[in-house]
């Protein structure tokens, strides 16, 4: 191998790397497009897995189960049982529970690969109210800066 190496020209030697660092650019542009796709097409109606955030070795993640409807509508039925944030993940229906709201306020998270986790502040707060706002929930509601990684809370308008 040092045989080889010693035949190659500095000149061959930048080549490569340069060819290199163009392919590992395209690389990460390839998951950015395929990030920012998924992000156009998430919808917040749909069916969705909902697990509470836990800590980071993932010991206290709860999955609290499958549930169709509008995001907004679904945080606020679950509030109860929310620790720091839940997180939806988009699947396929399986069964939906009653989705009467149990609290008036609720941190969410939305799938990573929608982008909001990169997000801070009032940023993120207007991404997702921005994807919420893609369907009409049952019940009006605000959006404002969570105080977690990555989430922001909704809270229930009184009438």
């Amino acid at each position: 191998m040092s045989e080889r190496l010693s035949k190659t020209s500095t000149s061959e030697l930048q080549e490569e790397l340069k060819r290199r660092r163009i392919a590992g650019d395209q690389e990460a542009m390839s998951r950015e497009e395929r990030r920012t796709d998924k992000l156009k097409n998430l919808s917040p109606a749909g069916a969705w897995k909902v697990t509470t955030e836990g800590d980071v070795e993932g010991k206290t993640t709860r999955n609290l189960g499958i549930y169709e409807g509008h995001i907004a509508d679904i945080a606020f039925a679950l509030a109860d049982q929310c620790y720091y944030s839940l997180e939806f993940d988009p699947v396929d229906p399986d069964e939906v529970p009653n989705m009467n709201p149990k609290k008036d306020s609720v941190s969410i998270k939305l799938p990573i690969e929608t982008g909001t986790w990169d997000y801070h502040g009032e940023t993120r707060v207007i991404e997702v109210r921005r994807i919420l706002g893609k369907a009409s929930a049952s019940q009006e509601f605000a959006v404002i800066q969570g105080q977690y990684h990555g989430s922001v809370i909704l809270k229930l308008k009184k009438d």
